[in-house]
């Protein structure tokens, strides 16, 4: 059996505290504090014993804002915990996690002291309630638990000032476990620029530069990022005014970040008071250069050990007046980059064109704005995949010249015909169940009628860095349960209710924007006549999770639970409980009951410690004008809408013959 030891601990208001109760032997009680941060105060810390024998510290905090958690062995923190903490977790929401292992991830922990610190960000406001618990685990369940997420210590770079001109490279060796290391380093006068540049890695790596703090995240945190799908980046700062990002006085702190969970080796190089090397990522990340033959298909492969795309290259003879460059069975999101004359050497701003939009194949047409012709001469084409992930990713390539290359990409759209009568109830509610992709991400939705409306989440359509709802998305469409679904259309969004989490969506076009075939109908999701659920009653989620499958696409998946009760914020703020996990992805899919009925829209999880519970807005949440906009909805169970569906085919047979 495993052995679980719990910590004792005395919650402390200040560091002095803390030294008063190392001296004191640490006299202790059970830690599951329960408390208040009060408005007043920015942070508290706790201090706890290790007994004999701990193979792993697992801390948890959850609280009713955001607040940060930092760890360090020992009594107290020697200034700022950020700086000093053996352990950090620094989200944005109000439970945070750190586990701890001894140095080199195995054996125990010498007996000794732990102080932990609950701190308030500046977003955080007011008085905050919280739970603070800690465990030392042994054997199989000290097994079970994650690698340690112990923040490396900050490695201090010397003598970066004294280079005056000049290199200072820095070898780097990080554990999977790692993912990061943070870099150290003082500008006083001397020093006009500085370039730092990753290289010599095998797997994508990222670089991030922060002036006067360390990084909690990297979203807003950085003064200059570089994230490419490349293992080689490069960061450039100087005092001049146009600068981007201005070299000033002051103490900046280097992220080294590993994309991926693999051991990573290469090195980090300082180069002060010289020029950006603008030929830098041309010459860290020499590639093949496959050549292409205009009108020839070739089949190409993202390989990830040492970048996340390949180079292509087409010669273009005079005369030309257009270019159709095109990707086929993709297996998984690709995008396309195109520049003239030479290789691109980086996807920020270095390139004539892109294809980037969430389609899982893309096309890029290349035309003179005012008419004529092309430049004559050769063209770089980049297939770039920007999902993390170490899988390989094949996929087809094509170039023509003045028209698209026949059966190349689809040329028709044909759902499969599914025979409905062979097909359960729970089966006829799972064909209806998409998959959403577009510039927000991905998510799941639901068909609810023959001429193709979806229902979805709002958050699924939300584009957040523009805070605004994307113009379409790209829908995929199940053709067998056991194979992920095939990417067919574009869906508009027409209706959308931020507080209500629902978006409305139109089939509009295929996955190239031409007009639906005619005659075409969707398969519709069952909708009860009535909205009545009870209490521990059977229910399912279904959708297109991010896991489960090569990346981003992975069959679709179900799973079960019951109706666990409502959550009744406000008359128009009403949820469903169920304890069915609604993992990411599963967002705006299918909450089915036993008969096979979509009853509902799995929107978010809600957790607290190693409690979850997931959260559904009923169907009847759906605002009235919305249904209007809806024809053919299919009420009734599977069985009534079948009949329904002879009954008016009789009908109709018999209006011919009378005719």
């Amino acid at each position: 059996m495993a052995d679980v030891k719990w910590f004792w601990a005395v919650a402390l208001a200040s560091c002095p505290l803390v030294a008063q109760a190392q001296e004191s032997g640490g006299e202790i009680l059970p830690i599951s504090v329960m408390t208040d941060l009060p408005a007043s105060d920015d942070a508290t810390d706790v201090l706890v014993r290790i007994p004999e024998g701990v193979e792993a510290i697992k801390i948890a905090l959850t609280a009713d804002d955001d607040l940060d958690l930092y760890a360090a062995l020992g009594a107290g923190f020697e200034g700022e915990p950020i700086y000093t903490a053996d352990g950090f977790s620094a989200g944005h929401g109000g439970q945070e996690q750190i586990v701890l292992r001894p140095e080199g991830e195995v054996g125990v922990f010498s007996p000794g002291l732990l102080t932990l610190r609950v701190v308030r960000p500046d977003r955080t406001r007011g008085d905050v309630s919280y739970i603070l618990k800690a465990q030392g685990i042994t054997g199989e369940q000290a097994d079970e638990l994650p690698a340690s997420t112990a923040r490396p210590v900050p490695v201090e770079v010397p003598d970066v000032e004294g280079l005056v001109t000049g290199d200072m490279v820095i070898p780097i060796e990080m554990k999977g476990s790692t993912r990061y290391q943070t870099y150290v380093f003082d500008v006083t006068g001397g020093t006009r620029s500085v370039e730092l540049a990753l290289e010599g890695f095998r797997r994508d790596m990222d670089l991030h530069v922060r002036r006067g703090a360390p990084m909690n995240e990297y979203t807003t945190e950085p003064d200059a990022s570089a994230n490419g799908p490349t293992p080689a980046e490069m960061i450039y700062l100087d005092k001049t005014r146009t600068s981007p990002v201005r070299l000033r006085k002051g103490r900046w702190f280097v992220d080294v970040f590993s994309a991926t969970q693999e051991d990573v080796s290469g090195r980090l190089v300082f180069r002060t008071n010289q020029p950006p090397r603008e030929s830098f990522y041309r010459e860290a990340l020499v590639s093949e250069v496959i050549t292409l033959s205009p009108g020839v298909a070739v089949h190409g492969k993202i390989e990830r050990e040492f970048r996340a795309y390949q180079t292509f290259s087409v010669a273009v003879p005079a005369g030309v007046s257009s270019m159709y460059i095109q990707t086929a069975n993709a297996e998984m999101d690709v995008d396309m980059y195109v520049k003239y004359g030479t290789p691109i050497e980086d996807f920020e701003s270095d390139y004539d064109e892109k294809a980037y939009s969430g389609r899982l194949n893309e096309r890029i047409v290349l035309e003179p704005e005012s008419g004529g012709t092309l430049e004559p001469g050769l063209y770089y084409i980049d297939v770039v995949s920007f999902i993390t992930s170490d899988e390989e990713v094949g996929f087809d390539l094509a170039v023509s010249f003045e028209k698209p290359l026949e059966g190349f990409m689809l040329d028709t759209i044909e759902l499969t015909a599914w025979d409905l009568e062979s097909l359960s109830g729970l089966e006829r509610a799972l064909i209806s169940t998409v998959k959403i992709e577009g510039p927000a991400g991905s998510g799941s939705g639901t068909l609810l009628s023959k001429d193709g409306y979806i229902l979805t989440n709002h958050h699924v359509v939300l584009d957040e860095e523009e805070d605004e709802v994307v113009e379409k998305v790209f829908v995929s469409v199940a053709r067998a349960f056991d194979e992920a679904p095939e990417q067919l259309f574009e869906a508009k969004p027409v209706e959308y209710d931020e507080d209500l989490d629902l978006a409305l969506l139109k089939i509009t076009a295929d996955i190239l924007g031409r007009e639906l075939p005619e005659g075409l109908e969707f398969p519709a999701a069952p909708i009860p006549e009535e909205h009545g659920l009870r209490i521990g009653q059977t229910l399912m989620v279904a959708g297109y999770p991010m896991v489960g499958g090569a990346a981003s696409r992975s069959s679709i998946s179900v799973t079960r639970g019951i109706l666990s009760g409502w959550d009744n914020k406000d008359d128009d703020d009403r949820w469903l409980k169920t304890d069915a996990r609604i993992n990411a992805g599963n967002s705006g899919g299918s909450l089915i009951d036993g008969d096979g009925f979509l009853v509902g829209i799995p929107t978010k999880e809600i957790i607290q410690g190693d409690d979850e519970l997931g959260y559904c807005r009923e169907l009847s949440a759906v605002p009235e004008a919305w249904w209007a906009l809806i024809s053919h909805v299919e009420e009734g169970s599977p069985d009534e809408q079948e009949e329904a569906s002879a009954e008016q085919d009789e009908a109709g047979e018999g209006e011919v013959e009378e005719g």
